[in-house]
């Protein structure tokens, strides 16, 4: 799944947790797509398997 044009100009980025990682919107799990670094930090792409939205995080 790609970014769209606005989420590419302005992305949310949750943190993780302990916990498993769920989609804010939904609450439905996340699938891992890919990782990224962007700036020296990782930002794990994961695409809820709900909504099917991508949904970004990042380590605390």
């Amino acid at each position: 799944m790609l970014l769209t044009e606005k989420q590419a100009d302005h992305p949310i980025y949750h943190i993780m947790s302990d916990q498993p990682d769920c989609c804010s919107k939904c609450g439905s799990r996340l699938d891992l797509k890919e990782i990224k670094v962007v700036d020296g930090e990782r930002i794990f792409v994961n695409e809820c398997l709900g909504c099917h939205r991508e949904v970004l995080l990042v380590e605390n």
